[in-house]
């Protein structure tokens, strides 16, 4: 892709300004039922988990690969203390850890995957539901991420955290597809974990503020081929952050896509890069604009395990794409197709992939304008309305032109086009 003079400086000066307004806004009430709540390495993920345990009241599923965090275990423990319902699951390779020792000696139980058909594989769920155990459907919330809060880690990760009942049922059922029974004591006969588990969620889509989300699970559902699929129908473009990629059908899609004029790029790990096996040499060689990672902060490490399509889908999990994360660890992938949460994870994937050297997500041998187009910035008061326009909050719903906060919203065309707005005071 060709920048006039000073164009990519300007994208980068815009992108900073929307991740600094965005972070400055205060995060909706967590009462609003309708409240979708996105989170980045740059919004204190560990913080942001700790609010969501802080917030339990009845019932607290924490399910996560490793968490050595004193505030978090902090935080597990609180709601232990003001007599909420709390049960743990991690990975067999953390029983002997300090963390899992102080859970313990609160009187939380943790269960693990040592009782799996395959104990090599990894319990590599990150996840946390909270208050399904009262009949009271409005408090429902499940938090999901990339993030394991661990002690001294800071990485490109992300979280989201739903307001819904039955995407947070669902998760309570994996939950409890692993622990055995519905109880606070599992049952080592009934858990199952890795190749033993079964498909026991029967929904897998669901309508999250009017906009589709799929919730899938490994390794019953096999969700990096799921991705593979979305990938195949991809119509415009494809841009991507991970940890690790490894799997093939997954590639062959991207490689699919590129040969039919799909603008394809991404950004890979270092060490994901260095994996027997990696995607990285195919894609790169086929002229695919794919990058080593360049995150400027903490470890310098990409995490997440993140995908957009045609700006109008997000893929998003635990799950990094390989033969493991599609078939034999415990993971989760969720495919949103959600316009307003999209515009975050978009705006994600654009600061990697420029830090990376990366100038667009350009088609072969073409040049494309900008991906994201610079944000329009008004004063409180000072918005109206156009015709033919609607104004959309960071979660997708449809809002006013007067009377706005202070903060970014997206301003939506009748031809499809989506567009940034900034409201300042």
């Amino acid at each position: 892709m060709m920048w006039k003079p000073g164009g990519r400086a300007l994208y980068c000066l815009v992108l900073l300004l929307l991740a600094v307004l965005a972070a400055s806004v205060p995060a909706p009430s967590g009462s609003d039922a309708d409240t979708v709540q996105v989170w980045f390495a740059q919004d204190s993920l560990a913080e942001r988990l700790i609010d969501f345990m802080d917030g339990a009241q009845v019932s607290l599923d924490y399910c996560c690969y490793n968490s050595t965090r004193d505030d978090v275990v902090d935080a597990v423990i609180a709601a232990k203390a003001r007599s909420v319902r709390v049960r743990v699951i991690t990975d067999n390779r953390r029983l002997g850890n300090p963390w899992v020792a102080r859970l313990r000696q609160a009187g939380i139980p943790v269960w693990s995957d040592s009782v799996g058909p395959q104990p090599g594989d990894y319990m590599h769920n990150k996840f946390a539901v909270r208050d399904l155990a009262n009949a009271d459907s409005t408090d429902d919330r499940v938090w999901c991420a990339t993030y394991n809060p661990n002690e001294g880690e800071l990485r490109a990760d992300c979280a989201i955290e739903m307001p819904h009942s039955g995407i947070a049922r669902v998760f309570r059922l994996e939950f409890e597809q692993m622990w055995g029974d519905t109880g606070m004591v599992p049952d080592p006969q009934n858990a199952e974990f890795h190749d033993g588990k079964r498909d026991v969620i029967g929904e897998h889509r669901f309508q999250l503020d009017g906009h589709e989300v799929e919730v899938y699970f490994t390794p019953q559902d096999r969700p990096v081929d799921t991705v593979a699929a979305r990938v195949r129908a991809a119509g415009s473009h494809v841009i991507f952050g991970v940890l690790a990629f490894t799997h093939d059908g997954l590639g062959d899609a991207m490689l699919d896509r590129w040969a039919n004029d799909v603008r394809v790029g991404g950004v890979i790990d270092r060490s994901g890069i260095g994996n027997q096996g990696s995607e990285y040499p195919r894609l790169h060689g086929a002229g695919i604009p794919v990058f080593e990672d360049s995150v400027p902060f903490g470890e310098k490490m990409i995490h997440e395990k993140l995908m957009v399509i045609d700006s109008a889908r997000t893929v998003v999990g635990s799950a990094n794409w390989s033969r493991n994360g599609n078939e034999d660890n415990d993971e989760y992938l969720l495919v949103i197709h959600h316009p307003g949460l999209t515009m975050h994870f978009l705006d994600e994937l654009h600061r990697r992939y420029a830090e990376a050297g990366g100038q667009g997500v350009a088609e072969p041998g073409e040049p494309h304008p900008s991906p994201r187009p610079a944000a329009t910035v008004f004063r409180s008061g000072e918005l109206r309305m156009r015709s033919g326009l609607t104004l959309r909050d960071a979660t997708g719903r449809r809002v006013s032109g007067s009377d706005l906060v202070p903060g970014v919203y997206f301003a939506c065309e009748v031809d499809g086009r989506i567009s940034p707005v900034v409201v300042v005071r």
